[in-house]
């Protein structure tokens, strides 16, 4: 789960369906995209940093193991 990039949508006000029409799928793609289930494509990565230009890449995309607890 890419969760430092769920953070930012929350903070920016920004729902699935808004990042849906910003890369051109639907919803349930972002879904997946979010969860890690799906990669995000190169452009889609492009399209992303320049939404959340104060976040290194590095961080945007860190990928949350989870509670595997």
């Amino acid at each position: 789960m890419f969760g430092n990039l769920i953070t930012e949508m929350v903070a920016r006000n920004l729902s699935e369906r808004d990042l849906a029409h910003l890369l051109g799928c639907g919803v349930p793609v972002v879904q997946k995209k979010l969860c890690g289930v799906t990669p995000f494509t190169l452009g889609e990565i492009e399209l992303l940093m320049k939404l959340f230009p104060n976040r290194p890449f590095e961080s945007l995309f860190h990928e949350d193991q989870g509670d595997l607890a």
